[in-house]
């Protein structure tokens, strides 16, 4: 589960950076890449909510919640990626 953890945080830390970023940046590509901050941390949210869950349940709800956060969490990958896509 800390591995779990630490990979949440670290997307944290993703999206502070990419706020950072999308401050300094105008016009266009400053909306498209608040658009995709703002993607990523409903994203994240999502992920920690299900985290949560998961860490309380037990047994066969566990396996099925497992799913939910695995999902979870690759979305909010891929949300990450396009976000620092609008970067490079």
């Amino acid at each position: 589960m800390t591995e779990v953890q630490t990979f949440l945080d670290e997307l944290d830390q993703q999206i502070k950076d990419l706020k950072v970023r999308a401050r300094i940046a105008t016009g266009k590509a400053k909306l498209q890449a608040e658009q995709e901050i703002d993607e990523s941390e409903r994203k994240a949210s999502s992920a920690k909510d299900k985290f949560r869950e998961l860490e309380s349940a037990s047994g066969k709800a566990w396996e099925e919640m497992k799913v939910g956060l695995d999902s979870a969490i690759d979305e909010l990958r891929i949300s990450c990626r396009r976000a620092w896509a609008r970067f490079k």
